[in-house]
């Protein structure tokens, strides 16, 4: 289906392209021509880059460009993004996740992000664009999840869209109410319930109508069965923001839930929780911890070593010194053999392995090692799996690597050198910046 879905975006693209498309600056078809070859979501990612830098700026040609980044977004590998729940451990994989869903290389989040560009361009297209994304449809969480879906970007678009598309004779017609009811009456999830609320407190609509939409969220709010896994993050970051209306539904809401089975390991909103003091994760979340294994956590105590001595940062001085040069060969001959542990998954061992690589960059003392160093960990990026199954995970292992860094230009070197159309794109983008 994604093969499907991204071939179809792909020659929407492609006829929009060869249609009679406004000129563009050489720079920015350059952009256009290398994202031709990545995935659907680096595409439209690369368009918004392009857009919001400023590259593009005939309207025609920025209209067409939103309405391809729309098409390609609908093939992105994740429906929508995800945020990291309370009590999750840092080195658990839900904590990658949710970083990496502050990406928004999702299909919910890139079309969505479309259709609010579009409205500098053409209201009435932006709430169309808008109205013909799927609305989201969150299956519960289960007690092994460590996220849950990210969705506070969607519902403020959508708020925008109902305050900034109609017209003085739509408002008068009550169209921008009747627009939100299906949104507000079909929410299912307690992901959910933050981010409507949230649009709800932003509205300026007449006082009869925002009661019908309080009234109608009040009805989701009490016939939602809550999961436990998500419960204390919900409630927690809600409760605040309830008006006395809702109050008797959100109530009915906790009655709900003190009836409902309950998880061992959930944890309590906002409560912090160390490694050490977090509830033993299951099998499957094992797989996924960072630096579990005994080769990992060799390979991290190495780093560690050359880093830190007698409880002191060493100077760059110290890392000039004969006895320190050789632990470092030792760290790269290690990482060079490094293979994945029993029991590791692929997407623990390649955050591991690309952050030892980065590690070893930037403890370097010569440019020829800090370059290799860099070279490695972007192999090692270039070549995972992860850019299929995993995108914005697989992304976020980059963009760490901050490009404004000292190791920027070996970063951007190596990318531009890697072959891989996606971290090609990034060196691009980053070189024109």
């Amino acid at each position: 289906m994604r093969l499907l879905l991204a071939l179809t975006a792909l020659s929407l693209a492609a006829g929009a392209a060869t249609s009679k498309q406004p000129p563009l600056s050489p720079e920015a078809q350059h952009i256009l021509d290398l994202a031709t070859s990545a995935p659907p979501e680096f595409h439209a990612w690369a368009i918004f880059r392009l857009l919001d830098g400023g590259k593009v700026k005939d309207r025609a040609a920025q209209r067409q460009l939103l309405d391809d980044a729309y098409q390609l977004a609908a093939a992105a590998q994740a429906r929508y993004s995800v945020q990291t729940l309370s009590g999750t451990p840092r080195e658990a994989h839900g904590s990658i996740l949710g970083t990496a869903g502050q990406l928004g290389l999702d299909s919910l989040s890139l079309q969505s992000r479309a259709a609010e560009l579009m409205l500098q361009i053409d209201k009435v297209r932006a709430r169309r664009m808008f109205a013909d994304i799927p609305k989201p449809a969150i299956a519960a969480l289960t007690c092994d999840d460590d996220v849950m879906p990210r969705l506070d970007e969607y519902y403020r678009r959508l708020g925008r869209m109902a305050q900034e598309t109609f017209t003085v004779q739509e408002r008068q017609r009550e169209e921008p109410v009747n627009f939100l009811v299906d949104y507000v009456a079909g929410v299912s999830s307690p992901s959910q319930l933050l981010p409507v609320l949230s649009m709800l407190r932003g509205l300026k609509l007449p006082a009869d109508q925002m009661q019908l939409l309080y009234a109608k969220f009040g009805s989701a709010i009490e016939s939602m069965q809550p999961d436990d896994r998500s419960f204390g993050d919900v409630t927690g970051a809600l409760t605040p923001l309830l008006n006395a209306e809702l109050m008797p539904a959100f109530q009915r809401f906790i009655a709900n839930h003190a009836s409902a089975p309950r998880c061992q390991r959930a944890a309590p909103a906002n409560l912090q929780v160390s490694i050490a003091g977090a509830p033993a994760p299951s099998p499957e979340q094992q797989r996924d911890m960072l630096w579990h294994t005994p080769e990992a956590k060799q390979i991290a105590q190495m780093g560690f070593d050359l880093r830190i001595q007698n409880s002191r940062v060493l100077t760059v001085e110290d890392r000039r010194e004969a006895a320190w040069q050789l632990k470092y060969a030792g760290y790269m001959d290690a990482l060079a053999r490094w293979q994945r542990g029993d029991g590791e998954s692929e997407a623990a061992f390649f955050h591991e392995k690309v952050t030892a690589y980065m590690i070893a960059a930037d403890l370097a003392v010569t440019p020829d090692a800090r370059s290799y160093a860099v070279s490695e960990a972007v192999r090692t990026i270039a070549s995972s799996s992860l850019e299929q199954s995993s995108p914005a995970e697989w992304f976020l292992r980059l963009t760490q690597a901050d490009p404004g860094s000292s190791l920027k230009a070996e970063i951007l070197a190596a990318c531009e050198s890697s072959g891989n159309p996606v971290l090609v794109l990034y060196a691009e983008l980053n070189a024109t910046k």
